[in-house]
């Protein structure tokens, strides 16, 4: 966790803005604090600077302690709605991987039952979306992390294809139900 300037390679400043460095859930963040780098700027920021920009680098401090703060209680809301779910329910609200879809859609019984064929035509349909997920979006790894704008842009590729409507209203189905 630490405040940062941006530089060029000349030593001049590349943003007027201070930023703060942090870690969430095991991911770092780097964001904008929203405070301006006032005053004469040192080599380092391991030594001081003037009263300007030492009142700057305050400011910034606090700015980043609050921002802090408030990701790390959307943290522990997030485990409380987690602790609700599993009162209510009785068991745990887990995460289907990416690659385990086309097994979990098949998992729930079928109101009329499901012929081979057709089974075989949604796991098809499921597994070209996974893998145009995998390539163009890898940083995807459970299903929740999965967007419209991500299942858009699978449906873009079946136009450019030139599937027929129908099959195209098809594969839009198994992506709803899924």
């Amino acid at each position: 966790m630490g405040l940062e300037i941006q530089k060029k390679k000349d030593g001049s400043l590349k943003s007027n803005w201070w930023y703060g460095r942090f870690m969430i859930n095991g991911k770092q963040h780097v964001m904008n604090l929203g405070v301006e780098v006032k005053g004469k700027v040192p080599k380092t920021l391991r030594t001081l600077g003037d009263t300007a920009f030492e009142c700057s680098r305050t400011l910034a401090a606090l700015k980043l302690k609050e921002m802090v703060r408030e990701a790390n209680s959307l943290k522990v809301a997030e485990k409380h709605l987690q602790e609700l779910y599993e009162l209510k329910s009785g068991g745990s609200l887990g995460q289907v991987p990416i690659t385990d879809i086309d097994d979990q859609r098949f998992m729930t019984p079928a109101r009329r039952g499901r012929s081979l064929d057709r089974e075989k035509i949604h796991r098809i349909a499921l597994q070209d979306f996974i893998r145009y997920v995998q390539e163009n979006h890898a940083s995807v790894t459970y299903v929740s992390q999965v967007t419209k704008s991500m299942a858009r842009g699978w449906l873009a590729t079946l136009d450019v294809k030139k599937y027929s409507a129908v099959t195209y209203n098809d594969k839009l189905h198994i992506l709803r139900v899924t």
